[in-house]
Order: structure tokens, then sequence, then C-alpha cells
């Protein structure tokens, strides 16, 4: 999950992103490298991709595991960056960005945001409604007669 971001004070276009890669699919390797910072006029460490850095430029790349961050710190993380730009949300497996429907509280992993109650973060095998009828579990074959928004 993830979304773009143009930054303040260069307006440089960048991606903040939450994935989930098994230990032995990662692309390129995590290396250790020390440079200046402009911004903050010394010299940082950072953690970085090698296959990203070849493709993109500067990337850093923080391990995110289960006692560092919570499910509603993560999304927030994303949503913040959201907020402050107007953007919305990209997410993976050719998903529009929001589905309408009613929902199962057995369904909800999270509230999008913690003060909102009609949009939610669901588990990925979620049962999708349409006008009160169970159209089944989310599927390209249900998600084509489901109402999608963005």
């Amino acid at each position: 999950m993830g979304t773009w971001e143009r930054g303040g004070d260069t307006n440089r276009l960048h991606f903040h992103a939450i994935m989930y890669i098994p230990n032995d699919k990662m692309s390129g390797e995590i290396v250790q490298k020390r440079d200046y910072d402009v911004k903050k006029r010394r010299m940082v460490e950072y953690t970085t991709n090698t296959f990203f850095e070849k493709r993109f430029g500067r990337n850093t790349f923080d391990l995110i595991d289960g006692t560092a961050l919570t499910l509603n710190t993560a999304i927030g993380y994303i949503v913040k960056y959201i907020e402050k730009s107007g953007g919305r949300i990209i997410c993976s497996k050719g998903l529009r960005t929001f589905v309408e429907t009613d929902v199962d509280e057995a369904d909800i992993v999270t509230p999008l945001r913690e003060y909102e109650d009609k949009k939610y973060i669901l588990y990925d095998d979620f049962n999708v409604y349409r006008d009160g009828t169970k159209l089944g579990a989310i599927s390209p074959s249900v998600l084509a007669r489901a109402k999608t928004v963005n």
C-alpha cells in the first residue's frame, strides 16, 4: 500500500509505501550508506536497496516488525501523506481505491482513520454486498459486479 507525494521544499515526486517482502524475495540488496543531508546539514546514515537505487535513485528502506509498528500506525503513515497532498491510496492486485459495500465486522482489520466509521481496511478475503445482497468473497468476478469508487 502506498501513495505519491511531492516534497514541500523541492517539489520532488516520491513514493511512500508499506510492503510485505518475504525474506528470500527481495530484489537487490539492502545496504547501509552514509551521505551528507543538505536539509539537516550533517552526515546521516540510511538503509537503501540497490535494485531501486539503480533504477530510481536514492531510496530509504526501514524494516518494520510487529513490535515497531502496529497496523493502525502503518495505515496512519500512509494516510498522513495522502491528506498532505490530496492524493489517493494505491493498492496492489488491481483493486480500485474503494469498494462500496456493507461490511461484516469479522472482515474489518481497522478503520482507515481513527475517527472515521465509514472507511475500513479489510482482510483480503472480505465479503462484498451490493444493495444488501451478498455477492461473495472478493474476487475478480465479484469485483466486476460490486460498486467501486475512487
